[in-house]
């Protein structure tokens, strides 16, 4: 995570992963410039940080370090502070190893089904019977 001004900003409660160095922060200082959240940040970031601190975030304006965002779940991992270059190539040796062994039709069925769960986490029923219907494709590998 780098200075990132505006709408970029916001939209980083889409991401699936976020990794970054000890010196970065997050504010999206909304109320201040008399503007509301935008990008999708009132959903997304209570689903990434937990409504507590989302309310710091997006109310009060709140500007969180690394450190903060780390533990309250929006950051993934933070690295050692390094060059851009050096980071971004940290970053693409997790994702790769990662990555690694994993079946891309699967990992995209439950990146979907995560998804869809986010929206209906008050309806265990449909995310149940959502995931059911779901794992029907690979169960056919085991009995064939």
């Amino acid at each position: 995570m780098t200075r990132t001004p505006g709408i970029a900003a916001a939209l980083l409660g889409y991401f699936d992963f976020i990794y970054c160095m000890p010196n970065a922060w997050l504010s999206v200082p909304f109320t201040f410039l008399g503007i509301i959240a935008e990008g999708g940040s009132s959903v997304t970031f209570v689903n990434r940080m937990g409504l507590a601190k989302a309310n710091e975030v997006l109310i009060w304006g709140k500007k969180k370090d690394a450190k903060e965002l780390h533990e309250c779940g929006f950051i993934n991992q933070i690295l050692p502070l390094q060059s851009t270059e050096s980071f971004h190539a940290a970053i693409r040796d997790i994702l790769l190893e990662e990555l690694r062994g994993l079946d891309p039709t699967a990992l995209l069925v439950v990146k979907r089904l995560i998804r869809a769960g986010l929206t209906e986490k008050n309806n265990p029923d449909a995310v149940n019977l959502r995931e059911s219907y779901g794992v029907s494709p690979f169960m056919s590998a085991f009995y064939d």
